[in-house]
């Protein structure tokens, strides 16, 4: 009997990761088809200038008849401290498809050290994440709510238009 409930549980794990595996294949396949649109992106650029501080925040997105496809944030940070200046750079890309959100994409370069994570969504809510740190599942939450505002704010500005 053990081992019959044993076997149950294994099958059942099994196809509840091969479901998310089909998700996950079909949201890259999307997000291929994103990233081979020929929309000419928007593009803004945001400076914050402080002392010791610099940043330099490049926003561009494509969208096309109140559907937002892909937002992409490249933010360059310089600070000084005691005459050096340290670099860091990140770039988060935001990819949606009928106005929800499916992935996340970010990468960090700081001080010479690269950190790449990938955000999978589905129906609203995150499904896997390759993200190593602890709160990997409070980052999914908050990287989707702030996808959530950048679509508000697009499609929003595209309707009064």
């Amino acid at each position: 009997m053990k081992f019959r409930l044993l076997i149950f549980c294994f099958f059942t794990l099994l196809s509840l990761s091969a479901q998310d595996t089909s998700k996950i294949t079909e949201i890259d396949r999307l997000v291929l088809e994103i990233n081979s649109l020929t929309l000419p992106p928007k593009t803004d650029t945001l400076k914050n200038i402080r002392p010791n501080l610099e940043i330099v925040t490049l926003v561009s997105f494509i969208s096309a008849n109140g559907e937002l496809y892909k937002c992409i944030y490249n933010v360059t940070a310089d600070i000084s401290e005691q005459g050096l200046t340290k670099r860091s750079i990140g770039i988060t890309n935001y990819y949606y498809h009928k106005n929800e959100t499916i992935k996340i994409e970010r990468y960090i370069l700081d001080e010479g050290i690269e950190n790449r994570s990938v955000w999978y969504y589905w129906e609203g809510k995150p499904i896997y994440n390759t993200g190593k740190s602890a709160d990997s599942e409070v980052m999914a939450n908050d990287l989707l709510n702030a996808s959530r505002e950048i679509r508000k704010k697009v499609i929003g500005s595209e309707i009064k238009k």
